[in-house]
């Protein structure tokens, strides 16, 4: 039987340093393992970008020396659909930019269908805002995508939805996609690679329990995974539940910190970016360990009506970043809690830039205009953080 995890909290304490990270043993028996499907493709569960983007396309990638990705979590726009679209056509205003700096593809850090992944809601929630968005849109699977609490239809299994639209066989347009002409992706299995000439990324499944669970064969294959990775490129690690967050509703999870620490400690290796969603806001952590600067990003705002506060000083002030946590070498760089809004990741060699665009809401001025509120980049020859601008 799947362990269950419990949630673990992140609390400020006055004299302590920082905000305290503690592990609060809350159990949520309603949230539970599901075993997952069976893989569609072969192992070791890899795509290659060029199989997927127009020759033309990866031809002008390559000789601009610079990839750029939208990168989001927790889009799905249950209940109200209007964060979700608001932040769906400031990506279509990116693409419809010029120059190398225009985003190649979307991926989204779980959550895709709320809540509880069922396919009748695909085209609610994700077909139709995003049928204007003309690049390919691949995704990690979130807890929401595989829940069954309610009462599932009669052979209907978790991730069965999500695996039907994500990880096809062939290209074509499945039925969840209603009008919308959008081929289903063609994902080997719910966790797997992503090659491309500037970044390796690697896509866990944390499964449905708070806190996230990985089994023993996903966290052996991501060693297998991270151990065999281009060393001439970015690698990143993608998992919806997140090692560290100081919201009020989640938290971080230590059982991801000790799974993905595990996997990159048998393998010898780290990553130069970790990649969450589940927390709805954003969040830019640096982890100093193994003498690098990894950043460690909370990116739940792609469009889930409810954003989540953050944990407060005692008095009840706001967090000042930066901010050198009570945890050892991580440090709370920026966040942003007012509105939605989305990343963009741009890859070069030896570089790795990001930036957090937030997206106004319909109750702010000037709805669905975008700011940028954050950018760092890091130097992958000397693994260090080389920016780290903030808005006001």
């Amino acid at each position: 039987m799947a362990r269950l995890f419990a949630r673990p909290r992140i609390s400020s304490k006055k004299g302590s340093g920082g905000i305290q990270v503690t592990f609060k043993q809350k159990p949520y028996t309603n949230q539970t393992f599901h075993p997952l499907p069976p893989p569609t493709g072969a192992p070791p569960f890899r795509v290659d970008l060029a199989d997927v983007l127009p020759s033309s396309v990866m031809a002008n990638i390559v000789k601009s020396g610079s990839l750029t990705i939208h990168v989001v979590g927790d889009t799905g726009g249950v209940s109200n659909p209007v964060p979700q679209q608001l932040v769906a056509d400031a990506l279509e205003r990116d693409l419809g930019q010029t120059g190398p700096q225009v985003p190649s593809f979307f991926y989204v850090l779980g959550d895709v269908i709320y809540y509880y992944g069922e396919a009748a809601n695909y085209y609610p929630q994700f077909y139709e805002p995003y049928s204007h968005y003309t690049a390919p849109i691949f995704a990690i699977p979130g807890n929401h995508d595989g829940d069954l609490t309610v009462p599932a239809p009669q052979g209907v299994t978790s991730l069965e939805a999500f695996v039907n639209n994500f990880c096809a066989t062939t290209p074509h347009v499945t039925a969840d996609a209603g009008p919308v002409d959008r081929d289903a992706m063609t994902q080997p299995n719910p966790y797997w690679t992503l090659l491309t000439p500037f970044s390796t990324m690697i896509g866990l499944y944390s499964n449905v329990p708070e806190g996230g669970v990985i089994m023993e064969d996903q966290s052996e294959w991501l060693a297998s995974e991270l151990g065999e990775a281009p060393t001439d490129r970015a690698l990143v690690v993608s998992v919806h539940h997140p090692s560290f967050s100081a919201d009020t509703a989640h938290g971080g999870s230590e059982t991801m910190l000790n799974t993905l620490d595990a996997a990159f400690e048998e393998a010898g290796r780290y990553p130069d970016i970790v990649l969450s969603g589940h927390v709805h806001n954003y969040q830019r952590y640096t982890r100093q360990v193994a003498g690098r600067d990894i950043p460690y990003i909370v990116a739940g705002t792609g469009g889930y009506f409810n954003l989540y506060s953050l944990q407060t000083n005692p008095d009840g002030s706001q967090l000042e970043v930066p901010l050198q946590t009570a945890t050892e070498g991580v440090t709370l760089e920026n966040y942003w809690v007012q509105s939605h809004g989305y990343m963009e990741m741009t890859f070069q060699k030896g570089m790795v830039t990001g930036q957090f665009y937030a997206v106004a809401e319909s109750s702010q001025p000037n709805p669905g205009q975008s700011t940028r509120i954050d950018t760092f980049s890091v130097d992958l020859t000397q693994n260090k953080l080389v920016r780290s601008t903030r808005r006001p």
